[in-house]
């Protein structure tokens, strides 16, 4: 996914992603059935409701027990939240909206600004 352009309500590899598109794709491989986010979310996702859509759809995690692959609820300060996938106990896969960089990478994670993480249902971790 590494690569990918980012796009607004993006589900796919061919024509994008965004930080939703990568969570469903990656349920979607492995056969969950994740229902997508209304059509009409907000670029800047509200904390609350990012936290209660992955509470419907994934199961909640102690962020002591993290683990590759899961989904991490991202917020920065005065920032919205943001969804990524955790790579490894240092890195995320996320989608980037950045006047200078617009598309899927892997970063360092910011421990500091993980507000939850979440498994998909039935994978063992």
């Amino acid at each position: 996914m590494v690569g990918v352009p980012f796009k607004h309500h993006g589900r796919t590899i061919r024509g994008g992603l965004d930080c939703a598109g990568i969570v469903l794709l990656i349920g979607k491989d492995l056969g969950l059935e994740i229902p997508h986010p209304p059509s009409d979310y907000e670029r800047a996702m509200r904390l609350s409701y990012v936290m209660d859509q992955m509470r419907r759809t994934l199961d909640p995690v102690p962020v002591t027990f993290a683990k590759p692959g899961m989904v991490v609820v991202l917020q920065p300060q005065q920032s919205p939240a943001h969804l990524a996938i955790l790579d490894s106990m240092r890195t995320v896969v996320e989608a980037v909206n950045e006047p200078d960089l617009m598309q899927v990478v892997r970063r360092p994670v910011d421990w500091s600004t993980v507000r939850g993480v979440f498994g998909y249902r039935g994978v063992d971790y």
